[in-house]
């Protein structure tokens, strides 16, 4: 049985090494941004969505089953201010019990004086919920939402 280091989390093995090399419907733009972030040494990738928390009835839905591409972002918890807000996002967190989760949420209030972010979900069933900035580990930004099938929603093209 091998032993992980107490400073490399379950999220950061998985990523490590891609798995699996998929086909992505990718624009101009995209290829541009991925281009611009391999020369900076920035981390981006394809994840899973799993739950409904951010299906709803209108194009901005992110339904379970789908994909999402995203970038981290410098994350400073002394230093929200720079972090986008009423705009989907990933947050790679611990939570009470040391558990990491991945949450695809957007972000709607930034508290500095207590140190926590307001999160919240597309569908109305899902209450808001804050969590301490000290729980959060990364944030990803997210850029494109692709279907089981891998087909662009051209999510950014929509109001959101």
């Amino acid at each position: 049985m091998g032993t992980i280091s107490t400073n490399e989390s379950n999220f950061d093995l998985k990523t490590r090494k891609p798995n699996k090399f998929v086909p992505l419907e990718i624009n101009t733009e995209l290829k541009n941004k991925i281009s611009n972030w391999a020369s900076n040494n920035v981390f981006y990738g394809l994840f899973p969505v799993v739950g409904d928390s951010m299906t709803c009835n209108n194009k901005k839905s992110i339904p379970e089953g789908s994909f999402i591409f995203a970038a981290e972002i410098k994350y400073n918890p002394n230093n929200l201010l720079p972090i986008p807000i009423k705009k989907p996002m990933a947050i790679l967190i611990n939570d009470r019990n040391g558990k990491e989760h991945l949450l695809c949420k957007t972000i709607f209030f930034l508290d500095e004086v207590f140190g926590r972010i307001g999160l919240r979900s597309y569908n109305h069933n899902h209450k808001d919920f804050f969590i301490p900035t000290s729980f959060i580990k990364r944030i990803f930004e997210i850029h494109e939402v692709y279907d089981r099938n891998m087909k662009a929603h051209n999510y950014f093209k929509v109001a959101l």
